[in-house]
């Protein structure tokens, strides 16, 4: 066979199999260096509270950005009012219990601070224990987020393709498939959190991992379980 008849070559499949690897590596590094990013806004922030707002924002940002060139064909079945994933477990950076209950002290009136509290503390101390999975306390009459704007980063990577699959998981503990670069936009966030908070804890010799939000939330708020 004469070399111009000659297409297909085991150099070429390596050659192509590299370039796919360092693509995988630099798509990678787009998510390493949002976490440095937010990281950078953590540490030089005038509080943690503004620091967040600003991942927060970050993190929109990256997310328009990511949706703009790497189009998803998946379509999400998330709507306001629709609360099954608010029944699932959530842990979080210490930095975001502080901002979340600095966040219902300054906005809640105090019928619905009593309210909270009463949620709060009749909340199951193991809800993994329970046949079907208790509400998050933080949802309202309306089954809507009472703190939506200052909502952990787990709950916002939160993301389903059918109701009816996060219906079963409340049920039967069941997996979500999950939208990949949402997940990955606020994991980043996450990591940036717990870099900083392990570093403070580490001057204070302290351990710091994330915590379970409604314990956290009971203690920081001073409500007896």
């Amino acid at each position: 066979m004469a070399d111009s008849d000659s297409y297909y070559s085991a150099d070429d499949v390596a050659a192509v199999a590299e370039m796919l690897k360092q693509q995988s590596l630099a798509y990678d590094q787009l998510f390493e260096n949002l976490a440095k990013q937010m990281y950078v806004e953590l540490q030089r922030s005038d509080s943690e509270g503004v620091g967040l707002s600003q991942c927060y924002q970050l993190a929109e940002q990256a997310l328009s950005d990511f949706q703009q060139h790497f189009p998803s064909s998946g379509t999400l079945a998330c709507h306001k009012g629709c609360a099954h994933c608010c029944h699932l477990r959530v842990e979080t950076p210490p930095q975001v219990v502080a901002d979340i209950a600095a966040y219902i002290q300054s906005r809640f009136s105090p019928e619905e601070l009593d309210q909270l509290r009463q949620r709060l503390a009749q909340y199951p101390q193991h809800p993994e224990l329970a046949f079907e999975k208790p509400p998050c306390p933080l949802l309202d009459q309306n089954q809507q987020c009472s703190i939506y704007p200052r909502r952990p980063p787990s709950c916002r990577a939160f993301t389903s393709p059918d109701v009816e699959l996060c219906i079963r998981s409340v049920k039967q503990g069941s997996q979500v498939p999950q939208q990949p670069i949402t997940v990955r936009v606020y994991q980043a966030l996450t990591n940036a959190l717990m870099a900083v908070a392990q570093q403070q804890g580490a001057a204070q010799q302290i351990t710091v991992q994330q915590a379970a939000l409604v314990p956290a939330l009971r203690a920081a708020l001073g409500v007896e379980a």
